[in-house]
This record gives C-alpha cells, sequence and structure tokens, in this order.
C-alpha cells in the first residue's frame, strides 16, 4: 500500500510486473489507487492479468467519489472484498448492517468487513464467520494512514520452518548443534501450534482450521550418516501431528503432516552440502529430487475447504522414498 498522497495520479500501465500479478495466486487491490485516466488503466491490466483478485475499499470518501464504479467491481469483478462498516454501507446505500448482511449472502462472494470495537465478520453465500474483537489491546500505528484496526482471520497454519544441523554422525555431534535442531524444530513447532490452537479451537471461540507440520521422510529413514539428530526431530513433529490431531478433532480443527523427501531448496547448502540435491537426486526412484511447487501443492490438497475428513496424517511427499 502506498499512502503518498496523490500517488493514484502518477501510476499507469508501466508499473505493472506482468509476470508478478500472473504468477501470484492472488493481487491486491487498494481503492485509494482508483482514478480516472492513465491509473484506471493500470487497475484494469493489472485486474485482466490476475487470478484471484482482492480489493479494499479503503475510504468512505472514495466510495462516494466512485460508487458505481466500486459496485460494478464488487459485483461482477472481484473475488474478495475488504471494507469497513461505514465504507460498505456507503456503496450499496445500507440503511442498517442487517442490509449489508442480506446484500453479502446475494454477493456470492467472500465480503470481509471491519467493525471496530464489534469485531469483523466474513459473509459468502450463507456462510458468516464472526470475529470478535479483544479489549484492553495497544495496536500501533504503523502505516501512517491512521488506521488502527487490526484483526484477523487464521484459517490454516504451515509449520515450515527447520533447521538440519550440521552432516554428521552421532559420535561426532555437539550438544550445541543437538540443541539448536529440537528447539527449532521440535518446540518450535509445538509452540506454534499452541498459539493456533488458541486462535482456531471452538473450545477458545474460533471456528476450526487447519495445522499442517513439515516433517521429513528422514523421520522414517533415520538417515545415518548424515544427521540422525535431525531425522529424530522430524520423528516428533509425526508424533506431536498425531497426538494434537486427535486431542483437537472435535473442536474443529484438522493436523496434518507432509514428509517430503530431498527438494531443491538452500536448506542443503546451508548445511554445507550444496550438490546433495543433484547427487542424492539422480539415486531417487524417479531419477530425480523435488520442487518445492510439488510439496506445496499437496500443502494446498490439505489446506483445501472440502478436505474434511482427512486427519492425523502423515503423508510422504517423496517420490517413491
Amino acid at each position: 500500500m502506498v499512502t503518498f498522497l496523490g500517488i493514484a495520479g502518477k501510476i499507469n500501465q508501466n508499473d505493472i510486473n506482468e509476470k508478478a500479478v500472473q504468477e501470484s495466486e492472488m493481487i491486491f487491490l487498494e481503492g485509494y489507487l482508483w482514478d480516472e485516466g492513465e491509473p484506471k488503466s493500470a487497475f484494469d491490466k493489472a485486474m485482466s492479468l490476475s487470478n484471484t483478485k482482492a480489493m479494499s475499499l479503503s475510504d468512505q470518501f472514495c466510495v462516494e467519489r466512485h460508487k458505481s464504479d466500486f459496485l460494478d467491481l464488487v459485483k461482477n469483478k472481484l473475488d474478495i472484498t475488504f471494507a469497513n462498516e461505514q465504507e460498505i454501507r456507503a456503496l450499496i446505500d445500507a440503511k442498517s448492517f442487517e442490509d449489508v448482511i442480506e446484500f453479502g449472502k446475494q454477493l456470492g462472494k467472500l465480503l470481509i468487513i471491519t467493525r471496530g470495537e464489534k469485531g469483523s465478520i466474513a459473509i459468502k453465500n450463507q456462510e458468516i464467520v464472526e470475529c470478535q474483537s479483544k479489549p484492553n489491546l495497544k495496536i500501533v500505528d504503523l502505516t501512517g494512514a491512521g488506521d488502527l484496526f487490526a484483526a484477523g482471520f487464521l484459517h490454516g497454519l504451515i509449520n515450515n520452518a527447520g533447521i538440519t544441523g550440521k552432516f554428521c554422525r552421532v559420535d561426532e555431534l555437539d550438544h550445541a548443534t543437538a540443541q539448536r535442531v529440537m528447539d527449532v524444530n521440535i518446540v518450535g513447532c509445538m509452540m506454534t501450534m499452541r498459539e493456533a490452537v488458541k486462535r482456531m479451537s471452538t473450545t477458545h471461540g474460533g471456528k476450526g482450521g487447519v495445522i499442517i507440520n513439515i516433517s521429513s521422510v528422514a523421520a522414517r529413514l533415520g538417515s545415518p550418516g548424515e544427521y540422525v539428530h535431525y531425522a529424530a526431530s522430524k520423528g516428533a513433529v509425526d508424533a506431536m501431528t498425531i497426538g494434537l490431531a486427535k486431542e483437537v478433532a472435535k473442536e474443529g480443527i484438522r493436523v496434518n503432516a507432509i514428509l517430503p523427501g530431498i527438494v531443491d531448496t538452500d536448506i542443503h547448502a546451508n548445511s554445507g552440502k550444496p550438490n546433495r540435491f543433484t547427487e542424492r537426486g539422480a539415486l531417487m526412484p524417479m531419477g530425480r529430487g523435488g520442487h518445492p511447487e510439488e510439496i506445496a501443492n499437496a500443502v494446498m490438497w490439505l489446506l483445501d475447504d472440502k478436505n474434511t475428513f482427512t486427519n492425523g496424517a502423515c503423508i510422504p511427499v517423496s517420490g517413491g522414498v
């Protein structure tokens, strides 16, 4: 978001990175940037190239100034609309918030509305999710735009942070390396899951959600001669996944793990073996290692709202290892 006064009038189509927009899963647009002439052309170009389109109405003044255009965007072009209560009521000339809810139901697309101390509400078709505000929070304005509303809808957590430590045999392993690996891969994962449960669990007033832990096939193979310490930490991740899945299954939360094989990431170079992906990948059943996108596809499958019965699963995505 750019908040420099008048910047909208300086944007044109040449400012749009076509490749970046096309490769993005979603584009988020600000109503502040909508203006006639070149800015509108840039806006239209970005939307034409994008996959999922989301937009914030930004300000009631913007809504009043571009009401017919904004209403057309919300009804016919956007997939997700963000607005505060005043903005959306001005857009549709609503006499009450019940009118807004009815509009959201009829819209057929995701409408997310912030309501200050009343919290937030998300509407899509007949589904309505409310997020209550929390009292006594100290919220700091870091945007310069004067917007002190802070909120979120936590649907999914992907626990992806992890380290291998150095490559070595167990009899060469130092205590500091072992401790660091366990702290990041086990304790970090557990504490992050704890915080997610506090926000997702129906017991805590949440609406449910999905937790996905990125483990490793090393948990099953043991990784002898390379990093048994890393394999042990990922074995713990699998155990935590299975245990937590059973613990919160009736609270609307699904917990699963993905177990990648050797994948083309920086983890090998960071651990001292930059050629490991190429060397080990050739030995895999498919004759190659994996790519991050292939792991991401499995994650997205687990995150899907239609995937309602997969829970406590530790799924290898390893090319057959």
